[in-house]
């Protein structure tokens, strides 16, 4: 059986994640063969299992575990399906629905650790002028943050240290299960971090230890409501 995607197409347009769970919903036999600049690489299948892989790059030649695990980070390039190609052999045993969910963890963590080294600041005059409001009566709170999915879309902190630390528990918590929590309380590292909201997007308060529960459960809920408020009247604009 075919996939649903074309037989020759952009990893630009179409990731590797993507060919594999369409091979893996179509049940697809052959080949997913990958070509960048400088590389090229292929993931035989069976009935939409993934049996071997085979990345060759200028400084090595992979196989197995490793070749697949370096070619689902690829997003630049071709893709080639080739139907009905028998592999040369078989290092790769796991079960693809875990391949895919192990791929897309490994990305996520990636793209979160990226973000956090790399990626500035953004300032967000709204969230400074809301957490002005909630330091009245909560002194604790150091910092709001967004989180839009699983990127820090926006921060008050100027602390690399900190949108590290908001970072590495998202992560933690996100990999456990498929769905982020829609509130979440933890104290860590003589912190205290509440995160409230839904899949798409979530408010992320961090304050002082000392900080309670229900200060902090009223600040999230306060601050979740006049971002939501803004929110709105930005789109009556």
């Amino acid at each position: 059986m075919g996939t649903d995607r074309a037989s020759i197409g952009s990893l630009q347009e179409c990731g590797v994640i993507a060919l594999l769970e369409d091979s893996y919903r179509n049940s697809l036999s052959g080949a997913l063969r990958f070509t960048t600049s400088t590389s090229t690489g292929t993931i035989w299948l069976v009935r939409g299992q993934a049996v071997h892989a085979n990345c060759v790059t200028p400084e090595e030649v992979y196989e197995g575990m490793r070749a697949f695990e370096l070619l689902v980070t690829w997003l630049h390039g071709s893709y080639h399906i080739d139907e009905d190609v028998l592999p040369p052999g078989r290092t790769i045993r796991l079960p693809m629905a875990d391949l895919i969910l192990a791929a897309k963890q490994s990305i996520r963590r990636a793209l979160i650790s990226d973000m956090q080294a790399y990626a500035p600041r953004t300032i967000n005059q709204r969230l400074d002028s809301i957490i002005e409001v909630l330091r009245k009566r909560v002194p604790g709170i150091e910092s709001i943050s967004v989180i839009n999915r699983d990127q820090l879309e926006a921060s008050t902190s100027e602390e690399k240290s900190e949108r590290e630390w908001i970072g590495k528990q998202i992560r933690q918590f996100t990999e456990q299960s498929q769905s982020r929590p829609e509130t979440l309380y933890l104290k860590v590292q003589g912190r205290a971090l509440l995160m409230i909201g839904d899949e798409q997007e979530s408010t992320v308060l961090s304050a002082t230890e000392d900080t309670t529960p229900e200060a902090m459960f009223w600040a999230g809920q306060e601050a979740l409501r006049r971002i939501r408020l803004q929110d709105e009247e930005k789109v009556k604009e």
